[in-house]
């Protein structure tokens, strides 16, 4: 039979779920994390598949109380009268092979110990449940208390700092609470190694972009805490950023902005000592260079001189700046205004562009295209002309009378833009002089509109018959918007 771990939680909400395993003879399919213990009264938390409906739980053979379940998990509480120490579980009298450790009432219980490799001076956090208020020991492995320490930190997550005389070797981490209890046979392990010199031994992943995040691996990356990175280019000029290391063997940091993409730079660590910085040898390290962008597509596909679209696809900005987007005829290159906002931390990539169109373009055909660094996607066609004034839809078309209406949104085509052609949407009830709303937003395909009125003074109950009117004071086009529902 297989293992089950089971999970001992004062909350609902779950973390760590490794891999899913089969139980030989079992109806169900359970889920492997930790922790592996609890105190009576804790909140258990079997998670699975095919559990079925209404699961009977038993812990040393005393049923416990089920509180929620169905296929995925089941969430239940350790009973009150139980032995302590490694007791059976069943699930509809199924027994688990792992035995679930029951602790005295009160006990600490651990989630989490941030490393299981240490330093001596190096600080590791513990996460879990009623941790503060006691000491920490740590026991040999000859069972004798090798040292004692006080932790920093509350019940739930706890400091500690590795003695500075600690010898190297393996010791299970005792923490006693403020109780008086200690973790008992629930205690983590935490090995200690004699600190040497910091080395650099690996950067990951290779290639990455200006930004990207990396992680610097070696030996010896202590103290915890931040330290200074630096990338020295084959030029000898230097970038300093800043890194974290765990004070051991990973140090958490990014390339520089201002990496040059493709550049290969020889990157060495600076780690504190007191007031002091000790430098590592240098490790070489080549910088990525970004894929070409690609276009997927562009929205609308025509629109007059002066409107907004948007671009989509892959690798449309970079932190080395905006990028240039390029309106083409075939006899002159126009370049357009760009806005979009920088990228997701250390990816070559952004969802969209918001572009507007050049207002200098002559009516036609213009193929379009997104240029980053030294590299241009390939090109979509874009058409510029003056669209039939349309309207397909407006939302909200009711308000109930009540506080402010929200504003309208009006979708269609041929709207333009504030710079270049003017719009009037106008509210008609068939009895008074019509009144015009006040457009908040315009694009060729879409009005944001304010309803006439003031707050004071809103538009009457009723219905009113809502028009679009295209250059108003000139050669006017007008499209039917629908009716406005005034409660």
């Amino acid at each position: 039979m297989r293992k089950l771990k089971i999970a001992s939680l004062t909350r609902l909400s779950l973390a760590g779920i490794l891999s899913i395993i089969l139980l030989s003879g079992a109806a169900f399919a359970a889920t492997e994390f930790k922790p592996e213990c609890g105190a009576p009264g804790d909140l258990l938390v079997i998670m699975g598949e095919d559990f079925g409906d209404n699961p009977a739980v038993q812990i040393d053979g005393v049923d416990a109380e089920v509180i929620r379940s169905n296929d995925q998990f089941i969430l239940c509480e350790v009973p009150e009268d139980i032995a302590t120490g490694g007791v059976d579980v069943t699930v509809d009298s199924t027994l688990l092979d792992d035995e679930f450790i029951v602790l005295e009432e009160g006990a600490p219980v651990v989630y989490r110990v941030s490393a299981e490799t240490a330093t001596p001076g190096m600080s590791i956090l513990v996460v879990g449940k009623r941790l503060g208020g006691g000491e920490v020991r740590f026991i040999d492995s000859s069972g004798e208390t090798a040292d004692t320490v006080e932790p920093k930190g509350r019940r739930r997550a706890l400091m500690i700092t590795i003695p500075d005389d600690l010898d190297a070797g393996v010791y299970t981490l005792e923490i006693e609470n403020g109780d008086g209890i200690d973790t008992g046979d629930c205690s983590q392990t935490i090995t200690i190694v004699a600190a040497g010199d910091a080395a650099i031994t690996d950067i990951t992943d290779e290639d990455a972009l200006p930004g990207g995040r990396i992680m610097i691996e070696g030996t010896d990356l202590s103290p915890p805490g931040f330290c200074r990175v630096t990338w020295t280019d084959s030029a000898g000029d230097e970038i300093v950023t800043r890194g974290f290391t765990n004070g051991y063997d990973k140090i958490y940091t990014a390339v520089p902005f201002r990496a040059d993409a493709g550049e290969t730079y020889d990157v060495s660590v600076e780690l504190r000592d007191g007031k002091d910085w000790n430098e590592t040898d240098s490790f070489e390290y080549e910088v990525g260079t970004p894929a070409a962008p690609e276009i997927d597509e562009i929205d609308p596909e025509s629109g007059p001189a002066g409107s907004m679209v948007r671009l989509t696809g892959d690798g449309l900005l970079f932190f080395g700046g905006m990028p240039t987007v390029t309106f083409d005829d075939g006899t002159e290159q126009v370049k357009a205004r760009v806005f979009g906002g920088m990228p997701g931390f250390g990816r070559n990539r952004a969802g969209s562009l918001m572009v507007l169109v050049p207002a200098k373009l002559a009516d036609g055909e213009y193929d379009v295209t997104v240029t980053v660094g030294d590299q241009t996607s390939d090109a979509v066609t874009f058409t510029v002309q003056e669209n039939d004034l349309t309207v397909t839809s407006m939302r909200p078309d009711t308000w109930n009378g009540r506080g402010f209406p929200r504003p309208i949104m009006i979708k269609g085509t041929g709207f333009g833009t504030k710079l270049t052609t003017e719009i009037e949407v106008s509210f008609d009830d068939g009895e008074n002089d019509a009144q015009l709303g006040r457009i908040l937003w315009q694009t060729d395909r879409q009005l944001l509109v304010a309803p006439p009125g003031t707050w004071k003074k809103p538009l009457a109950a009723g219905t009113w018959e809502v028009t679009v009117t295209r250059d108003p004071d000139g050669d006017a086009d007008t499209a039917d918007a629908g009716d406005y529902e005034v409660e």
